[in-house]
């Protein structure tokens, strides 16, 4: 995922404009550099308007430095930010099918999780 990817996802989430986020960092980072950051045309991002878009998204500084270095947002031997668990519990309780499939996975002990695991990163790729 790109860092304009990962930054227009984040806005989109909390339905947050470019001019909202300047707003929301004071001003350290203006609309019109988010604009050029979600057309992927930012150059010469430094550490301050990294940390100032991290302020101004209401997001996790760590995760956000990770995508702009190329990285997944997640360490996969890591837990979760609180923000993108707390997205993805959003996400598993407005649908059916992740509710169900959550469900199944309550049932099996941890030789068949390893085993679901499995099949599913086999299925569908690594997180």
């Amino acid at each position: 995922m790109t860092l304009a990817e990962y930054v227009d996802a984040i806005m989109k989430e909390k339905g947050l404009k470019p001019y909202q986020v300047e707003k929301n960092c004071d001003g350290a980072i203006t609309d019109g550099y988010i604009n050029n950051i979600l057309k992927g045309k930012a150059s010469n991002l430094t550490v301050e308007k990294l940390k100032a878009l991290a302020v101004g998204l209401d997001t996790d500084e760590e995760a956000l430095f990770r995508v702009a270095r190329g990285l997944p947002a997640e360490p996969d031997d890591q837990a979760w930010p609180p923000e993108s668990l707390s997205r993805a519990v959003n996400r598993i309780v407005g649908s059916r099918e992740f509710i169900k499939i959550l469900k199944r996975m309550i049932l099996p002990g941890p030789l068949q999780l390893k085993e679901l695991l499995a099949f599913i990163e086999k299925k569908f790729g690594g997180a």
